[in-house]
């Protein structure tokens, strides 16, 4: 069967983390390992507006990164820090890109002037696209090359255990012995269980509605989940947003009836 050319595009993700963003974006040097015979100087970038965008993909000493013209795409998208971008490659010089805020929800991108003046995107409300599913992220890195992430945004249903992407568990190393450690903004710590489940898929389970009724976490959070030592599968989780319905997760029934326990560094 052929495939579509929507199936035979290639896709990765960033954040935008790094202080200089605004002028310039490196590419995973993964995705230039795997794709880089195809990439040339020139390149496209398309959105769902309808809107697209001439950059210049450039090698600076060992990394890839777009540089000319993307400043101008940073303008018109009114691009923030710590939003995520979804770039979908074609495999010859154009990518889709699809921009998340921290809410986790889809950014809607509306269609720049020709005039070329910058699009208006003040309205947080009119930047949030509900979505039908929970929201989950990848990224292999951030801009230092070294860090496993995923964002998550919390419903009922993970009162009790979190799934974790597979590509999260097996790239960062935390499969190895099923057990990591959430850590806040504060330096709190909590140990949690890694369970394996069918399908080869993961979730935290065991500590987990700990660290939930610990934090005081508000249902329809959304959380950044970031490995910040792989030596010791500890993981910072981090509030990119917080709920508005004000509910908070509550403690789960346990079969032994035991307290939860708080366990700070």
């Amino acid at each position: 069967m052929v495939k579509n050319s929507e199936e035979m595009m290639t896709s990765f993700y960033k954040f935008l983390t790094a202080d200089d963003f605004t002028s310039q974006l490196r590419l995973p040097p993964q995705f230039v390992k795997d794709y880089g015979e195809n990439l040339s100087g020139n390149a496209k970038l398309h959105t769902e507006s309808g809107d697209s965008w001439a950059v210049r993909i450039e090698q600076i000493g060992q990394q890839h990164f777009f540089t000319d013209g993307w400043t101008k795409f940073a303008q018109d998208l009114d691009l923030k820090f710590w939003e995520f971008l979804l770039f979908k490659f074609d495999g010859k010089s154009t990518f889709e890109v699809s921009v998340y805020g921290m809410s986790g929800c889809q950014k809607e991108l509306h269609s720049c002037p020709r005039t070329h003046e910058q699009a208006d995107y003040d309205n947080p409300s009119a930047d949030r696209v509900p979505r039908t599913r929970d929201d989950e992220f990848v990224t292999d890195e951030t801009d230092d090359g070294q860090n496993w992430r995923f964002i998550k945004k919390l419903t009922k249903n993970h009162e009790s255990k979190l799934d974790i992407p597979r590509d999260f568990v097996l790239g960062s190393g935390i499969v190895r012995n099923r057990k990591l450690t959430l850590v806040n903004a504060k330096g709190k710590k909590w140990p949690v269980h890694v369970s394996a489940k069918r399908g080869g898929r993961y979730a935290m389970t065991g500590g987990w509605n700990e660290f939930l009724t610990g934090n005081r976490v508000v249902v329809g959070s959304t959380f950044s989940f970031e490995l910040i030592s792989s030596s010791d599968n500890i993981i910072e989780a981090k509030v990119l947003n917080t709920g508005t319905d004000g509910e908070l997760f509550s403690y789960a029934k346990k079969k032994r009836g035991r307290p939860p326990i708080l366990h700070s560094s």
